[in-house]
């Protein structure tokens, strides 16, 4: 064998056998198939130029000031694509090679998710699969945040559940509830 060992069993091969393993998967496993329904979803979302902007790192991170310096990206997708499975919410446990930055920030070098139980999207405080399904069933799009930073948000607890509510609000405000 030339190189670098192949790692088997790294974070994103558990995750993409764990997806791969699902119904929406299936599914939605043609790129036509995807393709479509995000075009169908896009309809929507032209229809208000105003909600568009909303879904964007500047507006959400400019709702609060002091949360929204740890917002990182910042998007839509249709609600069908979503995954629901208890194993992708259970990856967070998994142990894993952190990066350099974060190496070097804390001299940690291996462990699960630096945010585990920590976030509000961590399985402690979020819904399980089968109350989040029916939700996304219902839904026109779905907003997704990711963090920036997981080192330096732990000094604001649930920053992100008061950015998200935040957002929540002005797209009530936009659109009604």
């Amino acid at each position: 064998m030339r190189g670098e060992p192949q790692i088997a069993y790294g974070i994103e091969a558990i995750h993409d056998s764990i997806v791969t393993d699902t119904d929406i998967f299936r599914k939605y496993s043609s790129n036509a198939k995807k393709i479509s329904i995000y075009r169908e979803k896009k309809k929507i979302l032209d229809k208000y130029p105003e909600l568009k902007e909303m879904i964007s790192p500047e507006f959400v991170s400019s709702l609060d000031k002091a949360r929204g310096k740890f917002v990182g990206k910042v998007d839509w997708l249709p609600p069908e694509l979503v995954i629901t499975d208890q194993r992708i919410r259970e990856m967070c446990r998994n142990m894993f090679t952190y990066s350099d930055d974060y190496v070097k920030k804390t001299g940690l070098r291996f462990g699960p998710c630096p945010g585990l139980e920590k976030m509000s999207g961590c399985p402690m405080f979020s819904p399980g699969p089968r109350e989040i399904r029916p939700k996304l069933d219902k839904a026109d799009i779905f907003i997704a945040m990711q963090s920036k930073d997981f080192i330096k948000s732990d000094q604001i607890p649930g920053w992100h559940s008061v950015i998200m509510i935040k957002l929540k609000r002005e797209i009530e405000k936009l659109l009604g509830e």
